[in-house]
């Protein structure tokens, strides 16, 4: 009688620690937006978030957007971009407006290189958040990629881009 029990005991045991064991890695898995940030772009959760920050190109948010604010002079917008991916986190980082050149996906342009070289001369961007290969979007990126300085990495990232660069700082400002 007393085996039967003993087995019985080990049996709930075993039980428990299996469930367990197809518990943990789901949960684990579930929790990795809370250890390492997601982006609100395209939510997800897994090990490779961990890796994000390096694949994404922009390390550092809030010092690439330490660096837009403490050169700004007035321009309307803090930034422009590609589309309403690259410009969802400095939008929410600061609450300030961000040009998406491309519309949401990046291909629907809102500007001309003439148009944008307008609201360059007028003051309403400045700085222009664009990826490494991005003389390959279209007449407006070509046209800053031509027309504008770009910001070496050291004065707006925490550590250098990584294989391919992800993105690239230009400064289209008065030239010194």
């Amino acid at each position: 009688l007393a085996r039967r029990a003993d087995r019985r005991a080990w049996t709930g045991v075993a039980a428990v620690l299996g469930v367990l064991a197809l518990l943990i890695p789901p949960a684990a898995w579930s929790l990795t937006p809370l250890w390492y940030g997601g982006a609100a772009n395209l939510p997800y959760a897994g090990p490779d978030l961990a890796q994000e920050r390096q694949r994404d190109g922009l390390p550092d948010v809030e010092r690439l957007v330490a660096y837009l604010t403490a050169h700004r002079e007035g321009e309307t917008y803090l930034a422009a971009t590609v589309n309403a991916n690259a410009a969802a986190p400095l939008i929410m980082t600061t609450g300030e407006p961000v040009m998406a050149m491309g519309g949401f996906s990046g291909g629907d342009p809102i500007l001309t290189a003439e148009g944008l070289a307008e609201r360059v001369a007028e003051g309403e961007v400045r700085f222009f958040l664009l990826p490494v290969q991005g003389n390959r979007r279209g007449e407006p990126v070509r046209w800053v990629v031509e027309q504008c300085r770009p910001v070496p990495d050291r004065l707006w990232r925490s550590s250098p881009a990584g294989p391919g660069g992800g993105v690239r700082l230009f400064d289209c400002g008065p030239f010194l």
